[in-house]
């Protein structure tokens, strides 16, 4: 992300979101789109994906469950 210099993006480190048997998870907001990422390179896709193209990537997006 600091790479890309996304003038409208933050990221916020977090403790647990709630769902912490699920593992690492990232939320973009304000869409609220929750992703499950396994890699860096998953997390390279959900850049370039949904915060610079603005599409989801359904492969690594989750519905969790409380």
């Amino acid at each position: 992300m600091q790479a890309r210099q996304l003038p409208d993006v933050s990221m916020v480190p977090s403790g647990c979101l709630s769902f912490c048997d699920a593992g690492p998870l990232m939320v973009v907001y304000p869409q609220g789109v929750w992703y499950q990422p396994k890699s860096t390179a998953d997390i390279d896709e959900i850049v370039q994906e949904h915060l610079v193209e603005g599409r989801i990537v359904e492969r690594l997006a989750v519905i969790l469950k409380r």
